[in-house]
C-alpha cells in the first residue's frame, strides 16, 4: 500500500514531546486537531473542535438557505417551515 506523505499528519494524544516522523523521505507535519470518518479528533481528546466545526456548517447551511428563499414566492416558504 502506498501512502501519500502530504496527506499524513501526526496527531499525539498521551505524549507532547517532539519528535520527527518521516515517510517516503518527507517530515510528517504535527497538527491539533485532524478529521477521521468524519470525526474531528483533537488532542485533548474533546469535542469542542468538532462541534464547532459542525455548528460553523450548520450555520452557513442556514444562511444560504435565507438568501436563496427570500424572494420564493410565500407558497413555498410555508412548505419549509417547521410547525410549530
Amino acid at each position: 500500500m502506498r501512502f501519500n506523505a502530504k496527506k499524513c499528519y501526526i496527531l499525539s494524544i498521551k505524549n507532547k514531546s517532539q519528535r520527527f516522523y518521516t515517510l517516503n523521505g518527507h517530515i510528517l507535519q504535527q497538527v491539533q486537531s485532524n478529521p477521521y470518518l468524519g470525526v474531528q479528533i483533537s488532542e485533548d481528546l474533546k469535542w469542542s473542535t468538532h462541534i464547532t466545526n459542525v455548528a460553523k456548517k450548520a450555520n452557513s447551511t442556514l444562511g444560504f438557505l435565507r438568501r436563496n428563499l427570500r424572494y420564493c414566492p410565500q407558497e413555498y416558504r410555508k412548505l419549509l417551515t417547521v410547525p410549530e
